[in-house]
């Protein structure tokens, strides 16, 4: 029923997008929501999306993601899943706004660095 992954999916194929998006969705609202980050902070990791398209997609009456936002989506679904991981929860939670010692990130909270490289359209 679901989609088969011995090769990765085409997310560039609108079947795909379309079967993909309702979770894509429903798991970037979840990290949204642990994070504790604001709707504008959301928009921007997905690549600028609109405030309506946003709204629309927290009300469950969302439209296929296209392949950019997949993308974004998995990239962060992989960041939260390895927090989880690595830390407890309360701090996985947090972990995307304390400020890091890491050169990569130049003083910045790794939210900050993700919004920041985002808008460079990873």
């Amino acid at each position: 029923m679901g989609v088969k992954f011995e090769v990765p999916p085409d997310l560039s194929d609108a079947k795909v997008q379309a079967k993909l998006s309702p979770a894509a969705i429903k798991a970037l609202i979840k990290i949204v929501d642990s994070w504790g980050i604001t709707q504008e902070e959301a928009r921007e990791l997905i690549g600028g999306v609109s405030h309506g398209k946003y709204h629309e997609w927290k009300r469950g009456k969302a439209s296929a993601l296209k392949q950019d936002e997949l993308t974004r989506v998995s990239l962060l679904l992989g960041i939260y899943r390895a927090l989880n991981i690595l830390y407890s929860k309360p701090l996985a939670a947090s972990w995307v706004r304390l400020h890091n010692s890491n050169p990569l990130l130049i003083g910045d909270t790794p939210l900050e660095y993700m919004i920041r490289a985002a808008c460079r359209r990873w």
